[in-house]
């Protein structure tokens, strides 16, 4: 097992909860790793913010950042997300996999240009799922395509509107 945290901010600290206390650019940084029987878990974890916590709560160059991945008999979970508070920017992937199955989802949204994307897939004993939409505010733009693929069928439609 492996722990590592980091604070750095003008005489910042951290808790031993770790949780950063500190307020002028602050910088908190996790990470945590497991292995036994096989398994795997490992953790990152970072925030910049004028005081973020750990989590974001300012809007003035502040980005939250967290990744977990988990192995255990030849399962695998993935996530990751991140948000910056001027750009407006957020994305989450998560993934998994599980005997031969497969789920991947992907969302990000932009505030200031107004996109948001999605994607999901699926594919368990065969089958295959996949859907993508996106939006974008500004430009009007409206897209979506989703196809299905289960015991020899296949369905596809897309459609995009200005």
């Amino acid at each position: 097992m492996e722990i590592r945290s980091s604070a750095d901010g003008q005489g910042g600290r951290i808790s031993k909860a770790g949780r950063l206390l500190i307020g002028k650019g602050g910088v908190f940084q996790s990470r945590s790793s497991a292995d036994g029987q096989g398994g795997v878990f490992e953790s990152r974890s970072s925030a910049d913010g004028q005081g973020g916590p750990g989590r974001l709560l300012i809007g003035k160059g502040g980005v939250f950042q967290s990744r977990s991945s988990a192995d255990g008999q030849g399962g695998v979970i993935e996530s990751r997300s991140s948000a910056d508070g001027q750009g407006g920017v957020i994305e989450s992937r998560s993934s998994a996999y599980g005997q031969g199955g497969v789920i991947e989802s992907r969302s990000s949204a932009d505030r200031q240009g107004g996109v948001i994307e999605s994607r999901s897939s699926a594919d368990g004993q065969g089958g295959v799922i996949e859907s993508r939409s996106s939006a974008y505010g500004q430009g009007g733009v409206i897209e979506s395509r989703s196809s299905a693929d289960r015991q020899g069928g296949v369905f596809q439609s897309r459609s995009s509107a200005d």
